[in-house]
């Protein structure tokens, strides 16, 4: 989740991964993937830095787990030798 401003000043948070676009009309909208819009204060480049940033994260975060500890889910046939 990403923290942005509200019009009124409000923080919300928002799930970027349903974000469908983000318009600039002229305030920032973003419409999500089941319609509903926000209007935020950010501007539309710092959403998407912030998205960039939240990504980032996820990733690196993912990075860190435990090697391979997916692998024990994995059917023998794809093990390596």
């Amino acid at each position: 989740m990403i923290k942005l401003t509200k019009l009124n000043g409000d923080a919300c948070y928002l799930n970027p991964g349903l974000f469908e676009m983000i318009e600039t009309v002229p305030d920032t909208l973003i419409t999500m993937a089941n319609g509903r819009k926000y209007y935020v204060r950010e501007s539309a480049v710092v959403v998407t830095e912030r998205v960039e940033a939240y990504r980032a994260h996820v990733l690196a975060r993912a990075r860190d787990l435990p090697h391979l500890a997916w692998e024990s889910a994995l059917p023998p046939s794809f093990e390596e030798e």
